[in-house]
């Protein structure tokens, strides 16, 4: 009788945890054509062109933020219809203060990492202006959110449920994040340039799904960090992206 039961065991294990991959690859293509939704109605409205750059740029930002913003909708409205809520998320409780602190330095590290490199030579740093606040601002707050919603919140917590071992969490919250911005490759028509962005911004999704993990699997220090990163590398890596530079 113990063998048939552990049998039965692995099936049902099995099935969930083919259910956890396939709603966390759905949550993914979910949050990618949302964004691009709203990136074709109004980041393509301007043509692209010296004296129009900054305005392309902010058509861009707003565009992704509106589809980022419609994402989080959806999966807002399937948590609740499922009889989850705010915490299944991450969205509880406080984070120690060890999180914090590792929040603080993978902003930090991943900010100066971009400003040495693919932003290297740029004078915009220092800029202050409504435009740049203005978008940095909406995508620190409005992106950092929806995205860790989406891949650290949703993603990683349906693995969880089906019991994947952390490593495959981290993994998928790695992987999906990254492949989630191959996208902008389409803005540059540099696909050498878009598969470089995928490749790094998975690193950085692998280090903010730790992030995740370590606190507790607590949402805060996430979105912190990802807005934190938004607030000092936009819309500067937007500019570097149609460059075909990002």
């Amino acid at each position: 009788m113990e063998p048939l039961m552990t049998a039965q065991q692995e099936k049902t294990a099995g099935g969930s945890v083919a259910t956890a991959v396939l709603r966390a690859l759905l949550f993914g293509v979910i949050f990618v054509a949302c964004v691009k939704v709203g990136t074709l109605l109004l980041g393509s409205s301007v043509t692209v062109g010296q004296g129009d750059m900054r305005a392309r740029v902010a058509f861009l930002i707003v565009g992704s933020l509106v589809g980022q913003l419609l994402a989080a909708g959806l999966l807002l409205f399937w948590v609740f219809r499922t009889g989850r809520d705010f915490t299944w998320l991450g969205l509880k409780g406080k984070a120690p203060s060890k999180a914090w602190m590792l929040a603080v330095v993978i902003a930090a590290g991943w900010a100066f990492l971009v400003w040495n490199g693919v932003l290297a030579g740029s004078s915009g740093f220092w800029e202050v202006s409504l435009w740049r606040l203005g978008l940095a601002l909406a995508a620190g707050v409005i992106g950092g959110t929806c995205e860790e919603l989406v891949f650290r919140g949703a993603v990683i917590q349906s693995l969880a449920d089906a019991r994947c071992s952390r490593w495959v969490q981290v993994a998928a919250g790695s992987l999906l994040f990254g492949l989630a911005h191959l996208g902008w490759a389409a803005f540059s028509g540099n696909v050498v340039a878009g598969i470089a962005a995928a490749v790094f911004t998975s690193i950085l999704g692998a280090a903010l799904t730790f992030l995740f993990l370590w606190s507790g699997r607590r949402l805060w220090p996430c979105i912190a960090a990802h807005a934190l990163i938004n607030l000092l590398i936009e819309p500067w890596l937007v500019f570097a992206v149609l460059q075909g530079r990002g």
